[in-house]
């Protein structure tokens, strides 16, 4: 990974990021800048769908969709997560965010989360000096090729600056390291890389050799969980 770069926070509510997230994202999938070809190319036929699990018990589902509109990509994501203890549910998340790109770039990202009770708005757009981000804390802004840190294109694993979907924050992302691994997927072995993160998340999340996000593992609330994919 780069050498650090320079964060500086503002007066008031408002802060600006000095650093542009594609040079400091480093080569860790080489895949370069990709162009519209590209995007389309991450874009998984059928969406992404996981069962959520703590322990070994399914407690929600995490899922993706895609809708393509000539030159415009919109991404949807949305999880439902329910922990009960004797038929009580004791903690519950639901978070529903939407990116949209035009060609390969951001242009928008909003999303809603209720974490447990705790409730959370996110309002991103892209304006000709960066990405703007607003939230009930004030106004934040990123590099204008920021990435949210939704995870569902290996892309996300190149930058070393995201946003926190939940909170809206742009967050350091640090990779502490990777392997290949064979994972069973729905009914089949596939060969894969596997990324040890923090920032945005606490575990790892795994890609296989087609650049499609088929697992993951966090730590989340002193519990472990697991994405397992459905199907």
């Amino acid at each position: 990974m780069p050498g650090t770069s320079h964060y500086k926070a503002q007066a008031l509510s408002r802060r600006r990021v000095l650093l542009t997230g594609a040079g400091a994202a480093g080569g860790i999938l080489a895949l370069g800048r990709p162009g519209w070809a590209q995007l389309l190319a991450d874009v998984p036929t059928g969406g992404i769908r996981f069962d959520v699990l703590r322990g070994d018990r399914v407690v929600g589902r995490h899922e993706v969709d895609f809708r393509v509109t000539e030159r415009r990509l919109q991404v949807e994501t949305r999880i439902d997560v329910a922990v009960s203890v004797l038929a009580v549910v004791v903690f519950r998340y639901r978070h529903l965010g939407i990116e949209t790109y035009v060609d390969d770039h951001l242009v928008r990202f909003e999303s809603e989360t209720d974490d447990d009770g705790a409730r959370f708005r996110v309002h991103g757009d892209a304006r000709p000096d960066g990405f703007a981000i607003a939230t009930a804390k004030g106004m934040e802004m990123a590099p204008s090729d920021i990435l949210v840190g939704s995870y569902w294109t290996p892309r996300v694993i190149e930058r070393r600056l995201l946003i926190d979907p939940k909170r809206g924050r742009v967050k350091e992302q640090v990779v502490a390291g990777r392997e290949r691994i064979t994972l069973p997927v729905r009914g089949t072995t596939r060969p894969a890389t596997r990324y040890r993160v923090s920032g945005i998340i606490t575990g790892s999340v795994t890609y296989d050799d087609d650049g499609r996000w088929i697992a993951a593992t966090l730590v989340s609330k002193g519990s472990d969980i697991v994405y397992r994919l459905r199907g």
